[in-house]
């Protein structure tokens, strides 16, 4: 519904989503071929909005490829771009990769710092599937990094994840619930 409102059409989805093909294949220079691709045609189209999303799954990449600098890099770009053209949904999105990253690489306090923006993003939204991501980032931290506040949002992901029905979330959150009761 997203992209058929900003107007997008077959092309530009099959642009965007080609990155996200070889990133899944964990074929990162691909991967960011395909991504630095679409960002041209994108800005080439004078698509904002696409643009954006690119930016999106371009921070994805780098956060799954561990690739620090980059990201950081790209992450100073995209929160204007996103605040220029009033994207809230995907500034939001760009938050928890973000958090992600910042937990991934032992940052718990800039981790814990973005976790509790892109809450209040997610809920203003009403946006499950940030809402639940963020959860269970968040039971993460509880575990890795000893946060005492998220002892229980691996309780919460849970109904959530069940709610949207997406496996791979609904797995993690009965693992980390598990976890969890296992302390």
């Amino acid at each position: 519904a997203y992209d058929v409102e900003y107007g997008l059409v077959g092309s530009e989805m099959c642009i965007r989503g080609r990155g996200r093909v070889a990133c899944a294949r964990r074929d990162y220079s691909e991967a960011e071929g395909r991504l630095d691709a679409a960002l041209t045609a994108a800005r080439d189209l004078r698509h904002p909005w696409l643009e954006g999303q690119v930016l999106l799954n371009q921070l994805a990449l780098y956060r799954l490829s561990a690739n620090a600098d980059c990201f950081l890099a790209l992450y100073e770009q995209f929160v204007p771009h996103c605040q220029a053209i009033n994207d809230r949904w995907t500034a939001a999105a760009g938050q928890v990769e973000a958090a992600e990253m910042f937990v991934q690489l032992g940052a718990w306090a800039r981790g814990k710092r973005l976790i509790e923006a892109a809450t209040v993003a997610a809920d203003a939204l009403a946006a499950a599937l940030l809402k639940v991501r963020l959860l269970l980032l968040a039971a993460r931290l509880h575990l890795d990094g000893g946060e005492p506040g998220y002892a229980d949002a691996a309780g919460q992901a849970l109904p959530i994840a069940a709610r949207l029905g997406v496996a791979h979330i609904l797995a993690e959150a009965w693992l980390l619930t598990g976890l969890l009761r296992q302390r």
